[in-house]
């Protein structure tokens, strides 16, 4: 049975509004097969039919006030009637039968590019879009990118893990602005010297590749912005005091392989650590008797906080920020964000937000852009540490959820009571 999106059902959709003042158009997962009518809003902005039956996109050719568009989860395999769109900045065309998207070559106001499990296997040129600074390529059988980056100078992240890409070459080198770039599972087994050049690079995913030795990695000294890397499941971390070498290559690593790193110590597996000094064991010890002794001896008010407690929750905030699964916008639902002015707030070409954090706990390492969120996008974005939840198929997330700092406490409040 065919399933149609008809201008009567637009429009009761959205409590009967008249079809040309409507400017969000949300109808995902309702097992629509094609689309009609729809060119009667003409004020439609924002579009999500992810997760349907869709084969055609034609019918919204005519929508051209459209700026955010999803039609993630369909049956596409060719993204035909989008080339109109000249004022699209966000397109999620994910999980569909795509082998070519030379249709969007022209849609010069792209600023987020999703395109993961399709069945592309050439990238072509993106030499009109220089405005992306958001690529998701993952889950194709992309062998490599060629010059097909070449004028994307604002491209801030990058996803092509889980492809078939063996050699980078000087793919990236004018990707200057690169700042998290997602290449595991492929079959890497050396990184190019023209790595350097992206001396931005805070995060990178070399899990589950061909690394063998410490001389494919050399290049990684060069980047001096790096914290966080993951090299999880490639023969490199089988290697003999495989971490303290990261440490000496890269000084400024803050998480390894999705954990903090702690100075001092060193992890014999995960999970696992041991310290650096072995006479450092029994003053450890002793330390821990006295602090548990006069924690006991000593009534503490309800307002303080144990120092051993304090330490544990410091270590927890900076693992649960970190963690491998977690993405940005999980991150966002999770920390309490203070309501800010709007001065405090800027935006990265209209898409990505960045919210400036506030000074972390002593002891708990923050990026100092702080947390970094595709708010336009229901898709959850690159997390950090670990596999990008963006690489997991058929993810469905919620829309993000920012926790409000509670009320401060007032006796005044309670005697009113």
């Amino acid at each position: 049975m065919m399933v149609r999106l008809t201008a009567a059902l637009i429009s009761a959709l959205n409590d009967g509004r008249d079809l040309a003042t409507i400017e969000t158009l949300t109808v995902p997962n309702r097992y629509f097969h094609e689309i009609s009518g729809i060119d009667a809003c003409e004020k439609l902005s924002r579009l999500d039919i992810s997760g349907n039956s869709i084969t055609n996109l034609e019918s919204i050719s005519m929508c051209t006030n459209l700026k955010w568009l999803s039609v993630a989860g369909n049956g596409l395999t060719s993204l035909k009637g989008v080339e109109t769109l000249s004022k699209l900045t966000v397109l999620n065309a994910s999980r569909n039968a795509l082998t070519s998207v030379s249709e969007i070559l022209n849609l010069v106001e792209l600023r987020a590019l999703i395109l993961n499990n399709n069945e592309i296997t050439r990238v072509t040129r993106f030499d009109n879009l220089v405005k992306l600074n958001t690529i998701v390529l993952s889950h194709n059988p992309i062998r490599e990118l060629g010059k097909s980056l070449n004028k994307q100078l604002e491209l801030t992240k990058l996803s092509v893990s889980h492809c078939k890409i063996q050699v980078l070459g000087a793919s990236l080198k004018r990707c200057v602005a690169l700042e998290e770039l997602r290449l595991a599972h492929n079959q890497l087994s050396d990184l190019p010297k023209e790595i350097e050049r992206n001396g931005r690079l805070r995060i990178l995913d070399l899990g589950n590749n061909n690394l063998q030795n410490w001389q494919s990695l050399q290049v990684l000294k060069s980047l001096h912005s790096l914290s966080n890397l993951n090299l999880r499941g490639s023969p490199i971390c089988s290697v003999p005091d495989y971490e303290q070498e990261l440490k000496n290559l890269v000084p400024t690593l803050q998480i390894l392989d999705g954990h903090p790193l702690v100075p001092g110590k060193v992890r014999r597996k995960y999970g696992e650590e041991k310290t650096s000094k072995a006479s450092d064991e029994p003053v450890a010890k002793a330390n821990l008797t006295t602090i548990t002794n006069q924690t006991k001896a000593k009534k503490m008010k309800p307002t303080e906080v144990k120092p051993k407690e304090q330490e544990s929750r410091a270590q927890k905030e900076m693992q649960d920020e970190d963690s491998p699964g977690k993405s940005f916008v999980e991150l966002i639902q999770t920390y309490p964000i203070e309501t800010k002015k709007a001065s405090d707030t800027h935006q990265d070409s209209g898409v990505i937000a960045v919210i400036e954090a506030k000074k972390a706990p002593v002891g708990v390492w923050k990026r100092k852009r702080g947390i970094e969120a595709l708010t336009l996008l229901k898709e959850p974005e690159i997390g950090t540490g670990g596999p990008s939840s963006w690489d997991t198929p058929n993810v469905t997330v919620e829309a993000p959820v920012v926790k409000q700092l509670s009320a401060s406490y007032s006796r005044w409040a309670l005697k009113k009571k």
